[in-house]
């Protein structure tokens, strides 16, 4: 394989060479560092254990589509793709992905008062129960989040 066609299977497939090795033949990993900052890795992880052949057909869609072609585009960085989803989901009153894109958000450098503001911004154009709904969510997202954090930290001290 040439390197370009490297690069494409590395943004085509990531998450399939990180669950399924077997569909992946390239040996680089050159996008991991960018794409492991949006990855919801333990929903990501949990997904991929315990789907059987019938859920991994919408699986590997949306490794393809989701992660390996809009989320590597180069249009738009991560950040502000990160935005982006969190405002879609919370306007679609989605719980489960809010709390993921909360926890990208911080991933990517959001700040919790800006994670605020968009949410504000889809209170406006979605309405008070969307946004309302969100803000609850963000909330306990990003109580856990921290309790993540500080778990690595104490976690890295200790060895």
């Amino acid at each position: 394989q040439n390197s370009q066609d490297c690069v494409r299977l590395n943004q085509k497939h990531f998450y399939r060479a990180r669950y399924r090795p077997e569909f992946f033949e390239c040996p680089s990993l050159a996008n991991a560092a960018s794409r492991a900052i949006h990855a919801p890795r333990p929903a990501v992880d949990r997904r991929y254990r315990e789907a059987d052949e019938f859920l991994k057909m919408f699986e590997d869609v949306t490794d393809e589509f989701c992660w390996g072609t809009v989320w590597a585009r180069p249009g738009l960085n991560h950040k502000v793709r990160a935005a982006l989803s969190l405002a879609s989901t919370a306007a679609q009153s989605q719980a489960g992905a809010v709390k993921l894109h909360v926890k990208t958000c911080l991933r990517t450098g959001w700040t919790k008062r800006e994670i605020g503001e968009i949410l504000l911004h889809v209170y406006v154009y979605a309405g008070v129960y969307a946004s309302l709904s969100a803000f609850a969510t963000a909330h306990e997202a990003i109580k856990e989040y921290e309790a993540e954090q500080r778990a690595a930290r104490k976690a890295k001290r200790c060895g």
